[in-house]
């Protein structure tokens, strides 16, 4: 039996490879404390006073107060797919085969994991815009205008994106303020595409009509690829390989969103 010859950490070293190569959740979520197989765990330190008025008296030394969140891995879902031959799709081309079908899984993956963290972002949103009339001028004022929300709600400008789906994205290309010919990357970067001091993110995972301003902060999201294994199925004379994939996402700072809705004129 060629499943006597299955690889696990081959399979699962190139799903995980190729999923951080595409994936936009990693990139504009915050990243967990830890993860415990069920949930990921986020910490958060808070200090009310800052700086304080020095006086050359006693100082003042403030606790800093902790507040753990826990977001469980409320989601599952499962791939599964069968080969005739499990040996030759690990060896062929020197594994060519395996890296195109990991390729695909973290695909699955990857668009799944990104359609739940837009959708929950879109949700807890704590800044709305809306737009009845998009036009090409009003692509670019829209941006600004989500950029200043966050600015107003005091949200940090470093690791801040604008994540849209491609006939908003390609409107905005036209507007010759923005840069010609920008080549968009696996992971949906439009290289040089910076509005507002917001990097500009292309993806038909968003939803319609939809536009997402956010912070790096604003949104966690943790995953795990579990039961990552092979089979021979026996009716089919063929070989198998199943897995499931646990994840979550939650709003962690909803005042660092911003979202616009809009319509086409």
């Amino acid at each position: 039996m060629s499943i006597e010859t299955y690889k696990k950490e081959l399979w699962e070293q190139a799903i995980i490879e190729e999923y951080v190569n595409i994936s936009i959740a990693d990139m504009i979520t915050a990243q967990p404390s830890d993860m415990n197989g069920v949930c990921a765990i986020y910490n958060r330190s808070n200090i009310t006073n800052g700086l304080q008025d020095y006086d050359g008296g006693d100082i003042n030394f403030e606790e800093i107060n902790t507040v753990e969140t826990k977001l469980f891995f409320d989601t599952a879902k499962y791939f599964a797919f069968q080969m005739k031959d499990l040996d030759r799709v690990q060896a062929v081309n020197g594994g060519a085969l395996m890296l195109k079908t990991a390729r695909d899984m973290a695909q699955a993956i990857k668009d799944c994991v990104d359609a739940a963290v837009f959708a929950e972002a879109v949700a807890a949103a704590e800044h709305n815009i809306e737009d009845a009339a998009l036009d090409v001028d009003g692509v670019y004022n829209n941006i600004v205008a989500l950029g200043t929300a966050l600015d107003e709600a005091n949200v940090p400008v470093a690791g801040r994106y604008i994540i849209a789906r491609p006939e908003f994205v390609n409107m905005l290309a036209l507007d010759p303020r923005v840069v010609d010919n920008a080549q968009v990357l696996p992971n949906g970067i439009v290289q040089g595409m910076q509005i507002n001091g917001m990097q500009v993110i292309k993806s038909n995972l968003v939803p319609e009509g939809k536009v997402i301003a956010l912070n790096n902060e604003a949104v966690g999201y943790g995953k795990q690829i579990d039961e990552l294994e092979a089979i021979r199925l026996e009716k089919n004379f063929a070989d198998a390989i199943k897995g499931l994939v646990n994840f979550g996402v939650k709003a962690l700072r909803p005042e660092a969103i911003a979202v616009l809705s809009y319509t086409m004129a």
